[in-house]
């Protein structure tokens, strides 16, 4: 097994009993969700214009290009947004093309398969990961929302006890 496929079983199979052991005192009913009908997935990119140019040793932009993603079943929405970084190969476009192969995933799938629905995502093709990144978002958002309870809650965490993490300032 390459050790890429080993931290991606690895992170589904945590994420997975998290939400099964999260899931102790949240009341929910699968039931009102309707099976089989699938969910709707649409798509656009939105430029957004930054307030100050942002530069960093590559180079300087004055807005960028993200991608976001809806998914769409018995009138919950779930949203996810990629960010395409040229470094990676990723443009909006090449996004888009990423999401257009995911629609017949979605089309009757059961959004509480998640675990099975996120491998899906992953094998749709090599790299691509704000494409592939927008659709699991988009999906956990989903479910959050259906299961009124925040994704933290459905995984067992702490939030007081989640790591730092940090961002770029250019």
């Amino acid at each position: 097994m390459k050790r890429r496929d080993f931290f991606k079983t690895v992170g589904f199979a945590t994420m997975a009993a998290g939400v099964t052991s999260g899931l102790s005192g949240i009341a929910c009913s699968k039931q009102k969700f309707t099976k089989g009908s699938g969910m709707k997935l649409s798509y656009e990119i939105k430029q957004l214009n930054l307030r100050h140019t942002w530069t960093i040793a590559r180079n300087s932009s004055n807005f960028k290009q993200n991608v976001f993603v809806k998914l769409e079943k018995d009138g919950i929405v779930g949203i996810g947004e990629a960010a395409p970084n040229v470094r990676y190969n990723e443009t909006p476009e090449s996004t888009i093309e990423v999401i257009k192969k995911a629609i017949p995933l979605f089309a009757d799938a059961d959004p509480f398969e998640f675990v099975q629905l996120g491998y899906d995502i992953q094998n749709l093709c090599e790299g691509q990961t704000a494409g592939k990144c927008a659709l699991d978002i988009a999906l956990m958002d989903w479910v959050g929302k259906a299961l009124n309870a925040p994704l933290y809650r459905l995984w067992g965490l702490d939030p007081e006890k989640s790591p730092l993490t940090s961002f770029s300032i250019g």
